[in-house]
């Protein structure tokens, strides 16, 4: 039931999956060290920096306090549009590139 288990029981395992998949596609491997916490940390993140209201933040991670979602994450509120746009196609996909499809944009034509 402690952290440790999390990492080492379920964490660890997906990540060792993702990784595998990872390079039959020949793409870098996962950051080592991930924790349930960096996890969180990187979700808050892309919530915030994709302009999602920090009430609706707040109420995904459990603070009760605004001062304490934007004291640690305030920077990532100030990205500007081409960042948030960035980031937002890389969590729909939108970078990723099929042979052929001219839908999508290739990280190397971006």
């Amino acid at each position: 039931q402690g952290r440790s288990n999390v990492r080492r029981r379920i964490l660890a395992k997906a990540v060792a999956r993702a990784d595998e998949n990872l390079a039959a596609q020949d793409l870098q491997p996962l950051p080592e060290n991930l924790t349930p916490h960096s996890l969180r940390r990187t979700y808050v993140s892309i919530l915030l920096a994709l302009g999602k209201d920090t009430r609706y933040v707040m109420s995904q991670v459990g603070h009760t306090h605004p001062q304490m979602t934007l004291g640690i994450y305030a920077q990532l509120m100030e990205s500007g549009d081409e960042e948030r746009q960035a980031l937002s196609d890389l969590v729909e996909g939108t970078h990723l590139c099929a042979a052929g499809d001219a839908k999508t944009t290739s990280p190397t034509t971006a």
